[in-house]
């Protein structure tokens, strides 16, 4: 990461093999996550970001309740006057 002003730039892989958000005290209730991320991102502000932001094998449990997203795909391309967002789920059925 580096937090230069006007050459920031954040890049990093996260593996989250099982998280309790309830015992973190970010969660009133029983919610727990796990997935994989990769993050490579230009840019200081949401204005001026360039780059993607992938989830893969996401997991949450909700009082007992499994759902799973195969994968989460943001992608950001900022262009003098034009901003392009992209997002694509992939859900496991």
């Amino acid at each position: 990461m580096n937090m230069t002003p006007n050459q920031e730039q954040y890049k990093f892989q996260l593996n989250v093999q099982g998280a309790d958000l309830q015992k973190l005290h970010l969660s009133n209730s029983d919610l727990r996550i796990g997935m994989n991320a990769t993050v490579d991102l230009k840019g200081g502000t949401v204005d001026k970001l360039n780059g993607t932001a992938r989830i893969m094998n996401l997991i949450l449990v909700h009082n007992g309740k499994k759902q799973v997203l195969d994968s989460v795909l943001v992608a950001s391309i900022n262009q003098p006057n034009k901003v392009n967002l992209i997002l694509a789920v992939r859900l496991s059925i």
